[in-house]
């Protein structure tokens, strides 16, 4: 199986859309850049504008991450054909989505956009760029899953 994400092309198109997204603000279930986005609603419109194609992100109610331990996420992940799990210790690259433990269930996702920094959207900063290696993200790091080529 080949990641999608396997040519300089694709690549530096997900680096493009997500510089284009930094700096939007937090709104939940949304994707309006510059306006509003969340997590989730962010991964699935990077994946949508360069081509991987739609992810039918699924709203996410926001106090469920504050008061449920099962996760969403992980359950909308494992029906999907067109991502695989990376192991443990396999080494990220651009394209992956990596999902986070917040604060007690899978609730949290970004996109590896450059190796070591993804890009997400909380409630605190809007959509920004962050090192995988920030100790708060590390510690939290639950799943990560790469999109693949039919």
């Amino acid at each position: 199986m080949r990641p999608w994400f396997d040519t300089d092309a694709r690549r530096e198109a997900l680096l493009t859309e997500a510089r284009s997204w930094v700096g939007t603000p937090f709104f939940g279930n949304s994707a309006s850049k510059g306006k509003g986005v969340s997590c989730q609603k962010l991964a699935g419109a990077l994946y949508e504008a360069v081509g991987f194609g739609s992810l039918d992100v699924p709203d996410a109610p926001m106090s469920r991450a504050r008061f449920c331990t099962d996760s969403l996420v992980a359950a909308w992940m494992q029906d999907r054909t067109d991502f695989v799990p990376v192991p443990r210790g396999e080494p990220l690259v651009p394209g992956d989505l990596v999902t986070f433990r917040l604060p007690r269930s899978v609730h949290h996702v970004g996109v590896m956009v450059l190796p070591g920094v993804f890009i997400s959207a909380t409630e605190d900063a809007g959509a920004q760029f962050r090192p995988l290696a920030d100790s708060t993200w590390r510690a939290r790091l639950a799943d990560v899953w790469r999109p693949i080529q039919p």
